[in-house]
C-alpha cells in the first residue's frame, strides 16, 4: 500500500526564470496551464509518473487537503510559490521536484529555504535549501 510524505514548497522565483518553468509549474497548480510546444525539459522529475499533480495531492495521513498559492507580485517583479500537499512518494518525485525548481529559486542569503518533506511514520521532516553549492539536503 505504501506511505504517504508531505511535501511543503515556499519560494520565490528569479526574475529571469523561463516562462516554460513557469507555465509548468501553473500546470502542476491546477492552473489550465498548457506545456509550451508540449515539450517537457529533460530532467529526472519528468520522467515520474505522478510530477503533474504532486502538487495537488492529499490524504487523510496528513492534512486532507493541498493548499497552494502560485502568484505574480507585480512590486516585487517576480513570482512566487507556496504549496503544501502529501503523496506517496514511491519513484522519489519530492526530491526530483526541489532538484529541478532550485536553480530557478530566488536565494537572498547563503542558505536559502526551499521546502520539507515529511514521511508520514517520521516525527522530523528532511529540509531542502538552496546554497551556493547547489541544492542541500538536511535531516532534522
Amino acid at each position: 500500500m505504501g506511505m504517504y510524505t508531505e511535501i511543503y514548497v515556499k519560494l520565490s522565483l528569479k526574475e529571469d526564470t523561463p516562462p516554460k518553468v513557469i507555465e509548468i509549474l501553473k500546470h502542476m497548480m491546477g492552473m489550465d496551464a498548457e506545456i509550451p510546444n508540449g515539450k517537457l525539459p529533460e530532467h529526472k522529475l519528468f520522467t515520474k509518473s505522478r510530477w503533474e499533480f504532486m502538487l495537488r495531492c492529499s490524504s487523510y495521513y496528513h492534512i486532507p487537503s493541498s493548499v497552494g498559492k502560485f502568484w505574480y507580485d507585480d512590486i516585487a517583479r517576480q513570482w512566487f510559490l507556496v504549496n503544501r500537499s502529501d503523496l506517496k512518494n514511491y519513484e522519489s518525485e519530492i526530491e526530483a521536484f526541489f532538484d529541478w525548481i532550485y536553480p530557478y529559486a530566488e536565494q537572498d542569503h547563503d542558505k536559502q529555504f526551499l521546502g520539507y518533506e515529511l514521511y508520514e511514520e517520521e516525527c522530523e521532516p528532511t529540509f531542502y535549501y538552496k546554497t551556493d553549492n547547489g541544492l542541500q539536503i538536511k535531516m532534522a
